[in-house]
């Protein structure tokens, strides 16, 4: 391969590139990747990536255009410790905190029927579009579409695996130029997209992965953020100051 160019670069490790990918590379290698955003438990930080690749020039691409200062200020905390998504943020300019954007809602519901329930009647009662359900698995993929068709959403687009081994089959309706039908998808296949409005159902205390997984989740909407939860939420939201988010029973 002439020109080799890996996305989400983070996910790799360095033995993999070392034997994997530098081999057969004739001519260019470019990374591109977020250490905040590493999905794969085997993968490496950008930092240690780009010290093995001494002799690589670094590019450090610093500005924000797609995540709201509103939403930002709840997922910068979702990191431990804290980052800063707020200070380089240029969506619309810079203008995208309160009240030109709505804060992220943080439900608490008595059960994930009624978590889906809440979220087919917002998206109805506000003909809501270009949505995205994202969820922590992709048997809960298939729950939602279930729960969605009782109340009333019987159209989707849907992205999940048939199990958890090999072999197993991808089921992939997706289609981003439809913005009328809503997307269910986990979070690992919701990475590098992103959606007006996105609803986090299901973010009970040890039930949305790790921090990446759930930070991921969080910083796929471009408008408003929807989160809601059965008993306790998760701890990766203990850190969010209760100003910056709108709380509902």
């Amino acid at each position: 391969i002439d020109y080799l160019i890996v996305e989400e670069a983070q996910d790799f490790n360095i033995t993999q590139y070392q034997y994997s990918f530098l081999p057969k590379v004739g001519k260019s290698l470019s990374l591109l990747g977020d250490s905040h955003q590493k999905m794969n438990k085997s993968g490496s930080s950008m930092e240690k990536i780009s010290g093995y690749f001494s002799n690589y020039k670094n590019f450090y691409l610093k500005y924000n255009y797609r995540l709201p200062k509103t939403i930002a200020k709840v997922a910068q905390k979702i990191h431990d410790p804290e980052i800063d998504l707020v200070t380089n943020n240029l969506k619309d300019g810079g203008n995208s905190d309160f009240p030109n954007y709505p804060k992220p809602i943080i439900k608490r519901c008595s059960s994930r029927e009624e978590e889906i329930r809440w979220i087919a009647s917002k998206i109805m009662n506000e003909a809501l579009d270009d949505v995205a359900i994202l969820v922590p698995d992709s048997s809960d993929v298939q729950e939602v579409v279930r729960l969605l068709g009782e109340n009333g959403i019987t159209e989707v687009q849907t992205h999940y695996r048939t199990g958890k081994t090999v072999p197993f089959h991808t089921i992939n309706t997706l289609d981003f130029s439809n913005n009328d039908l809503p997307c269910i998808l986990d979070y690992f296949a919701a990475k590098g997209s992103e959606f007006d409005n996105v609803f986090i159902p299901f973010a009970n205390s040890g039930s949305v992965g790790d921090r990446y997984d759930f930070f991921v989740a969080c910083t796929r909407s471009s408008h408003s953020l929807y989160i809601t939860y059965t008993n306790n939420i998760t701890s990766f939201l203990r850190n969010v100051n209760r100003d910056d988010i709108v709380e509902l029973n």
